[in-house]
């Protein structure tokens, strides 16, 4: 592996909200699935800000089950030590509404020192693919040919 683009890669354990936050992705799901408008307050937190189109795009087809495995896979992940031995470059790429990807990026920078981080300005989680996919694909590109650090 040349490069890495991490898009808003979740590495914040949860601890006790752990089970409290699968059931409540697992709600949302639910209700998603079953056209049951959820509270703006609701998916800002889980989303980020003015984001709530990102939730039909991608997860009316996901069971909850796979959701629930997602979740516990996520909130309990371990940064492997042996991460500090890739040297390779790496970018971090999230919105600037996620507060949980923003805690991964620096805790993963203890690790990999050679990651740089792009911040996409108002924006929530899959929101810059979900809302700017040619934006986002010229980007991502860019980083790969090697024309730019952060994509």
């Amino acid at each position: 592996m040349d490069k890495t683009i991490l898009d808003a890669a979740f590495t914040v354990k949860m601890g006790l909200m752990t089970i409290p936050f699968k059931w409540m992705f697992q709600i949302a799901i639910w209700c998603v699935k079953k056209n049951i408008p959820l509270p703006k307050p609701l998916i800002e937190s889980m989303m980020g800000k003015g984001n709530s189109g990102i939730l039909d795009t991608l997860y009316k087809g996901v069971s909850l089950t796979s959701v629930g495995n997602a979740c516990m896979a996520c909130y309990t992940y371990t940064i492997k030590e042996n991460l500090r031995e890739y040297k390779n470059p790496v970018v971090f790429w999230h919105g600037e509404n996620e507060p949980y990807p923003a805690k991964s990026a620096r805790l993963l920078k203890a690790y990999l020192p050679q990651m740089e981080k792009r911040v996409y300005k108002g924006m929530g989680h899959g929101q810059m693919l979900h809302e700017h996919p040619a934006v986002y694909a010229k980007r991502m590109i860019a980083f790969l040919d090697n024309q730019s650090q952060k994509g």
